[in-house]
């Protein structure tokens, strides 16, 4: 599902996490899939399931593709969700606060991050699940299991309506979160499994964070990207992931999709989702007296 990173991916956040924790467990399962890597994804199937309390409708289907065409696929996609003001306003703003050097052309720099990072990806819009050609093999079934997480997501919760919100970053990203965070705990728990994942993880997120930020050797562009970047990629994956595993703490058997927290104050501070429900506050802005609006989110 992956864009965002919207776009997609940080894969970094998947990999990392799950280098840092894997013990590889196996199992044959029942389900099928349909494609290459399909053996993987047919052993993985049953235990996301498990995990995630949800059955898959029909199976997933498993296509290749070349780094040249998921650079394609991230230019289009950025082209569609991002429009061009979108992209420059984010800029402009990332810029007046002094957040990305002055001579950063953002759109570039993310299209080229993300290429490097993406080892696989699900497109909602093909409903394909697709693993990058040469991808490092040490690497399939991590990034299989987390795309199937977003292939059985997509079954639930409309994926792409995501990028259809103007406006409300927040929510985007609570949302995001919501899902990567998912993806990332049931892809791992269904290698080390969930009860050894509840226990190892607790408050070890900032030291995954700064695993990844070290990483330099196989993500250059991602050891050299501006902080704000770093952390609007990490936080869907690894807060995200906090947020789900403190949700299956209080709610074991919820299905987390039908309820989507409304912001990232949700995601950080979880009680004020299922507890207090602290939902956000609208707040409209009075239209300028000079001039117009340039780019407005939250």
């Amino acid at each position: 599902m992956d864009i965002r990173h919207r776009s997609n991916r940080t894969a970094s956040a998947t990999y990392i996490v799950a280098l840092a924790l894997t013990a590889c467990s196996r199992g044959e399962g029942a389900a099928s899939a349909d494609g290459p890597y399909a053996r993987q994804a047919t052993r993985a199937i049953p235990k996301l399931e498990e995990g995630t309390g949800l059955k898959f409708k029909s199976p997933p289907k498993l296509e290749m593709r070349t780094k040249d065409e998921v650079r394609k696929f991230l230019e289009d996609k950025l082209a569609s969700e991002m429009p061009a003001e979108e992209f420059t306003g984010q800029e402009r703003t990332y810029k007046r606060f002094g957040l990305i050097p002055d001579t950063l052309n953002l759109r570039t720099f993310m299209v080229g991050l993300l290429t490097e990072q993406i080892a696989g990806y699900y497109d909602p819009a093909a409903k394909v699940l697709y693993v990058v050609e040469g991808a490092d093999p040490a690497l399939i079934d991590m990034t299989v299991s987390h795309e199937l997480v977003h292939a059985l997501q997509d079954q639930y919760f409309n994926l792409d309506s995501l990028q259809k919100l103007r406006g409300n970053n927040d929510r985007q990203v609570a949302a995001q979160s919501l899902l990567e965070g998912q993806a990332i705990f049931e892809q791992m728990s269904a290698t080390i499994g969930e009860r050894a994942l509840t226990t190892a993880l607790p408050g070890t997120w900032d030291r995954v964070r700064d695993l990844i930020r070290q990483n330099n050797e196989s993500m250059p562009l991602f050891s050299r990207a501006p902080f704000v970047i770093q952390e609007t990629l990490l936080f869907p994956y690894l807060s995200g992931a906090e947020f789900i595993r403190r949700a299956k703490e209080k709610k074991p058997n919820a299905n987390f999709l039908q309820d989507v927290p409304a912001s990232t104050e949700q995601v950080v501070h979880p009680e004020r989702f299922f507890e207090s429900r602290d939902d956000p506050t609208d707040i409209t802005l009075p239209p300028p007296r000079v001039g117009k609006v340039a780019y407005e989110n939250n």
